[in-house]
């Protein structure tokens, strides 16, 4: 998914009174978004294992956690275009929320492999200078049963 079909599809123009259209960001919907890309790839990945699976997430603040578990269970109760409520009923079993302080290792490589990408698409340099990290995370990554990195796997939101 690129730049250009997220602004099409997720930024709108607000009215004014005087007529006056004003282009903003549905910053409401961000976090329906970006977790409902996140929960289709993982719920696919674990249904290709026949596995369950939680999400776990770094803590922000008591009311951004409770919007990003709303979202989650607004997703998990109505399912998506792609994935069925069955199937996130089937293989996600709830959402979690760690504090950065308790040093989880799983938080610490889920900032640690996203952030090669996103050097990458803003052209910065790779903190290795051979590019081994990132070259490996591209190859390895989750592109669905038939490879389709369009689909699955590494997105990019404005």
């Amino acid at each position: 998914m690129n730049v250009d079909y997220m602004k099409k599809h997720y930024n709108i123009i607000k009215p004014t009174p005087n007529n006056c259209p004003v282009k903003f960001r549905n910053e409401t919907n961000k976090y329906l978004i970006t977790l409902q890309l996140m929960l289709e790839n993982y719920c696919h990945f674990l249904a290709l294992h026949n596995a369950k699976g939680r999400i776990v997430y770094e803590h922000i603040s008591e009311i951004d956690n409770e919007r990003i578990t709303s979202k989650f269970y607004q997703i998990k109760l109505m399912g998506s275009m792609y994935i069925t409520k069955q199937a996130m009923d089937d293989h996600l079993l709830g959402i979690n929320f760690i504090k950065k302080e308790e040093n989880n290792i799983g938080l610490q490589i889920a900032d640690f492999i996203p952030n090669a990408f996103a050097r990458e698409h803003a052209g910065f340099e790779q903190l290795d200078s051979d590019k081994t990290l990132i070259n490996k995370l591209k190859y390895y990554r989750y592109g669905g049963v038939d490879g389709n990195q369009d689909r699955y796997g590494v997105k990019y939101m404005p």
